[in-house]
């Protein structure tokens, strides 16, 4: 995933519970087409064994990034080696729910953005949170 995505909760209250909806209305209103990285979005977290719906600024955020930068892209293959990723993976999860998701394609000397859907109206992507 490059990073930007889209979520329409406004629009797909069917693949959730009406109890969870009435508890975290302002966040089923939500809507955006293009979420880049710093953008504040919904997540899903577990607190206290139960799920908590939240918006929240995503990217992970170290004094060593330059001011103003946040990472949001770390390899599957080096997650576990890296010294500032590794003790996230244990403890700080959550879920980020989108209706799809963008990837970048060069053609010509372009790039071409591209949508790419799962089967479903709202999946989500497990990540970690500092």
């Amino acid at each position: 995933m490059c990073g930007r995505y889209s979520l329409n909760l406004k629009d797909n209250h069917s693949s959730f519970k009406k109890e969870t909806i009435n508890n975290f209305k302002s966040i089923f209103d939500y809507k955006n087409e293009d979420i880049c990285p710093s953008n504040r979005a919904p997540i899903v977290f577990n607190l206290n064994s139960k799920f908590v719906f939240k918006q929240s600024s995503w990217g992970l955020s170290f004094e060593w990034l330059p001011k103003g930068k946040t990472l949001f892209n770390i390899r599957s293959e080096t997650v576990h080696e890296k010294s500032f990723s590794n003790s996230l993976i244990a403890n700080n999860r959550c879920l980020v729910p989108f209706s799809y998701y963008f990837e970048w394609m060069k053609t010509q000397e372009l790039k071409e953005k591209y949508k790419l859907f799962t089967k479903t109206p709202v999946s989500f992507l497990q990540v970690y949170i500092n």
